[in-house]
């Protein structure tokens, strides 16, 4: 929609009930937007002040009087399909702005060629193959061992991109972490959202779909303050969810998702492979779902270890500004709380608050 997108200069008109942003020949329909615009004549934005329409923002560089009668104001728009050429062409090369920094928009990165890696695996082994029938076994066994060595790694390597893009790490310099809780809803989750409210912390709850279908209220409390939501798997398959095959992978993340969609109305964003692994047939249903693969760079295996003092003292070492911290809930050792009420406290004295990759995306208020 935004790719002939260059100018920083909008008009503003009302059409009825809606509000039409035009650049050139490109039209953005901002059926909702905040701070002013939207509520008739008289609407007003400050500088600095962002609109979040449809499928992009508005960051105002000059502020506006009137939204009517195509008042033309100094605008930036930024919408998540522009590529980084064009947003260097101009999107973002305005004087007014230069205090203003824009959004991470490449946060979310979906799959795109999710059918190429099945094929590329069957390529590889009828080169294997081939070189067999031509060379013989001493040639042919290596080859097929390396080549499942390098297929393996992209399975157990949780951060790897083999399989598709996948966020460890998001992009910034201050400290700011994300907290991210798999496995739930739980015993846990009622006291773990009071908890996190006692500290003004948000964190993105990678839910099991079965999980969250017994207790929906449990998930509609997690949306209602505030935190994310997102995909982890209908079953929670952790013995072999690593090697399901293009069906039973499809339905775990499919039905999840519209598991969670169901309850909540909204449509989750992010998806965690369960115990991080992928195959070659993860990214299929994550781009027809929308969803984007989300690992970690902080990790103490607290699902397991029941030491709250020895895996908070694992996570810290690995905070650093934008660090992805993996967290669980309901773990049969039944120390989840505490661990993460240690790490909240350890978090405060060092300085660390939390972010959601939404706020993020959105770019500065």
């Amino acid at each position: 929609m935004f790719g002939r997108l260059r100018a920083a200069t909008a008009v503003v008109a009302e059409e009825g009930q809606r509000q039409v942003v035009r650049l050139g020949q490109q039209f953005l329909e901002a059926a909702v937007l905040e701070h002013g615009i939207g509520q008739g004549d008289g609407g007003q934005l400050a500088l600095g002040q962002w609109a979040h329409v449809d499928d992009g923002e508005a960051a105002v560089a000059q502020a506006g009087g009137g939204f009517g009668g195509g008042k033309i104001l100094d605008v930036c728009i930024h919408a998540r399909s522009l590529t980084p050429e064009v947003r260097a062409a101009g999107a973002w090369h305005h004087a007014g702005m230069s205090a203003i920094g824009p959004p991470l928009s490449t946060l979310h990165r979906v799959p795109r060629a999710a059918q190429a890696w099945p094929w590329v695996v069957l390529a590889g082994h009828a080169v294997v193959a081939l070189a067999w029938w031509q060379l013989g076994w001493k040639a042919g066994l290596p080859l097929l061992t390396a080549l499942h060595l390098t297929c393996l790694w992209g399975v157990l390597r949780p951060r790897s991109a083999m399989y598709g893009p996948v966020l460890s790490h998001l992009p910034i310099s201050d400290r700011r972490v994300w907290l991210t809780i798999d496995d739930g809803p739980s015993d846990d989750t009622l006291d773990l959202l009071d908890l996190l409210d006692a500290h003004a912390a948000k964190a993105t709850f990678f839910l099991v779909g079965e999980r969250a279908a017994a207790r929906p209220e449990l998930v509609r409390e997690i949306a209602a303050r505030g935190h994310g939501i997102g995909n982890h798997s209908q079953g929670h398959p952790q013995a072999w969810f690593w090697a399901l095959g293009p069906a039973r992978m499809r339905r775990e993340i499919v039905q999840c998702q519209d598991t969670l969609r169901a309850i909540t109305g909204r449509t989750p964003r992010w998806f965690r492979a369960v115990v991080g692994h992928a195959n070659p047939f993860v990214s299929a249903p994550l781009r027809d779902c929308g969803l984007a693969r989300v690992a970690w760079d902080a990790r103490a295996f607290d699902a397991v270890r029941s030491d709250p003092a020895g895996v908070v003292a694992r996570l810290e070492s690995g905070l650093s500004p934008g660090a992805i911290v993996l967290l669980h809930e309901g773990a049969r050792h039944g120390r989840n709380l505490e661990m993460i009420t240690l790490l909240l406290q350890r978090m405060r004295a060092l300085g660390y608050a939390t972010v959601l990759p939404e706020e993020l995306e959105r770019g500065p208020a």
